[in-house]
């Protein structure tokens, strides 16, 4: 699925059904300021949406999480363990 940006501004989500390391992509986009990335549930259904509601809601204000965003960080992608 290609994902086209249509709009890049404050509090703007980035979604997609996949992700290449199968593991959501949940919060600010490291390369554009603005965009949040809230994608990459696959089969996963809404099962996990209130966790990643709750991500997203600290993450646009810049609150401290109540689970540890890390292994969901868009950034991830920018290493080379994680290149597609």
């Amino acid at each position: 699925m290609d994902v086209v940006i249509v709009g890049a501004g404050e509090g703007d989500l980035l979604v997609s059904d996949k992700v290449s390391d199968h593991l959501s992509a949940i919060g600010p986009d490291p390369r554009l300021p603005g965009p949040f990335h809230a994608c990459g549930h696959e089969g996963a259904g809404i099962g996990p949406a209130p966790a990643t509601g709750s991500l997203i809601a600290d993450a646009i204000p810049g609150r401290r999480p109540a689970i540890d965003p890390g292994p969901f960080a868009p950034g991830r992608f920018d290493t080379p363990s994680h290149a597609a």
